[in-house]
């Protein structure tokens, strides 16, 4: 698949598998059940290593909704998917500032972004690095991509967090 990607200047779904399993068997031949919506992956930079292995940075990007999907012959899942709209940069709010003072408590955005390359008075913004880098599961994470605005998925974050501490 990354090869193919690689070749074809293409991006791949990253998709919440819900049921079954990613890798194929005969025993188990049915494609796993996914979540409805994923973030599309683009290929930054790649590089071949030894024993047929390939190190790849990959950037996230826009959110898609997919509406079915089928298995190739070489049993690649694909999908038929639109994007969905991009999130407007949502100024912070008072409320969103005190979540925010909370959840750097957790982790601090400065500590692993690059100067410059993230806003920090974007609820949108702040939200999105927050649903990546806490230490949270797989299906609230999904739940929080699900989510068309930065402020919502905030209050989401610190009602989920508050409730675990």
């Amino acid at each position: 698949m990354i090869r193919g990607c690689i070749e074809n200047d293409t991006g791949f779904g990253v998709v919440l598998i819900q049921t079954g399993s990613e890798i194929y068997t005969e025993q188990d031949n049915n494609l796993p059940g996914v979540s409805h919506v994923c973030t599309l992956a683009s290929i930054v930079d790649h590089e071949e290593r030894p024993n047929n292995q390939m190190w790849v940075l990959l950037e996230g990007g826009a959110k898609v909704q997919i509406h079915s999907t089928w298995e190739e012959d070489d049993h690649l899942m694909i999908g038929e998917v639109t994007f969905l709209p991009d999130e407007s940069p949502m100024p912070l709010t008072k409320k969103d500032r005190d979540i925010f003072e909370f959840l750097r408590q957790i982790v601090d955005p400065a500590d692993v972004v690059e100067e410059g390359s993230f806003d920090f008075d974007d609820a949108r913004d702040l939200s999105l690095f927050y649903a990546q880098y806490l230490p949270i599961p797989l299906d609230f994470k999904q739940r929080l991509l699900q989510l068309d605005d930065g402020r919502s998925r905030m209050l989401e974050l610190f009602n989920g967090i508050s409730i675990q501490h």
